[in-house]
């Protein structure tokens, strides 16, 4: 009705039969006039407002960090605040310092709140928040399969019918912890976030795993990290070192366009660190962050073409024993790019064909300031240990 006041409305019904029995239940009505439709695609990640528009994502930012994520050429952010026993209040403060900063969020549920299905509190949350220009999507639970946390399927997926009928303009995410449990939970999510956080060779098995799960039309994006595993604080005492900081320049970058080079449909990192020393991260490692600040610029280079809404054609290459290069192709009317990524720690050098090179003597190598010899329809070139290339042909 034209008359609503905007947000959350609670309707209560109650019905009686001729032999006097009763029943009462608790309807929600959101009132949410001129929403953006946000919307994961299986690829080339979130169409806002019709346009496809692949984003980069941090997990684990306090207010404090959010120009440092901006100013890197990040996209969206996340903050724990909100898994927790964060406010509607807080949570809507965070999301206007977001839109200041041409940035949005992805926003969490109290998770004991959700554990006992407290279906007042999520409608809540929605009518408070779903009519901010900021909001990305919901993050309706982190690993809901963990014994220390555990919501079961059916309750998650009550949950999120919830959310989609009051918020249908929104995205709804989950991650699963464990592999052999993550079919359960089919049907509680528009697009599921894959937990990679290992080396290129380990993330895109697990990756492929995810995707060969899900249903078809399901969008898939990879989370990587930015943490050093291997050095923890936490009140430990331990000294951290950001000079012998893990994953290096390399792994960072060979990580992010292996995901690539799979079709994840956005990109996200696991985590800024949100103020904590639970473990060292790129937030204080400047070397390891500068390197990942040029792997964002790079990315972000190539979002027309990451974007386009045209197939991609992804194979492997076996150039050597135990060693793969991953390739992802996409053609586009004035070019065709080339994403090639060796999966090993090792060199080697690689020939391959493409129908991109037919009557070309030589492809751009991006991001390099060279170019690349095609000789008899092959491309020739050399590729160091986690080494990335991407080539244009025009």
């Amino acid at each position: 009705p034209t008359d609503w006041q905007p947000g959350l409305h609670r309707l209560d019904v109650e019905a009686q039969d001729a032999a006097g029995n009763k029943a009462t239940r608790r309807l929600f009505l959101n009132c949410a006039p001129g929403v953006v439709h946000k919307r994961w695609l299986v690829q080339g990640g979130v169409e806002i407002d019709g346009k496809p528009q692949f984003l980069l994502g941090m997990y684990g930012v306090l207010t404090a960090d959010l120009p440092e994520m901006a100013k890197a050429g990040y996209d969206f952010v996340h903050n724990y605040t909100w898994d927790g026993a964060g406010s509607n209040e807080s949570a809507l403060e965070y999301l206007d310092e977001c839109g200041k900063l041409d940035l949005q969020a992805f926003i969490g549920f109290d998770r004991q709140k959700l554990q006992t299905l407290d279906e007042d509190f999520v409608a809540e949350r929605v009518g408070a928040l779903c009519r901010h220009p900021a909001l990305l999507a919901w993050y309706l639970f982190d690993e809901p399969d963990l014994p220390h946390q555990y919501v079961p399927p059916d309750q998650l997926r009550r949950l999120y019918r919830l959310i989609k009928t009051l918020d249908p303009m929104h995205p709804v995410i989950v991650t699963v912890a464990q592999p052999n449990m993550m079919p359960l939970y089919h049907d509680s999510y528009d697009v599921y976030w894959s937990m990679d956080y290992s080396t290129p060779a380990n993330n895109v098995q697990n990756f492929e795993r995810h995707r060969e799960a899900l249903r078809p039309e399901v969008p898939l994006m990879s989370i990587v990290h930015c943490y050093d595993r291997n050095q923890q604080g936490g009140g430990t005492g331990a000294k951290l070192d950001p000079e012998k900081f893990q994953p290096g320049p390399a792994m960072l970058r060979a990580c992010a366009f292996m995901a690539v080079a799979h079709n994840s449909s956005g990109l996200c990192w696991w985590w800024w660190g949100q103020g904590s020393n639970t473990y060292l991260t790129v937030a204080h490692a400047p070397k390891a962050w500068e390197a990942l600040k040029e792997t964002a610029r790079q990315l972000k280079e190539l979002r027309p073409v990451l974007e386009a809404q045209a197939p991609a054609r992804m194979w492997v290459e076996h150039p050597a024993d135990g060693i793969e290069i991953h390739l992802w192709e996409k053609k586009l009317p004035d070019r065709t790019v080339i994403v090639a990524v060796n999966r090993d720690n090792k060199p080697c050098d690689l020939s391959f064909a493409s129908p991109a090179f037919a009557g070309k003597a030589q492809a751009g190598a991006l991001f390099e300031n060279r170019t690349a010899a095609l000789t008899d329809g092959k491309l020739h070139d050399r590729f160091e240990p986690l080494a990335v290339h991407v080539y244009e042909v025009r």
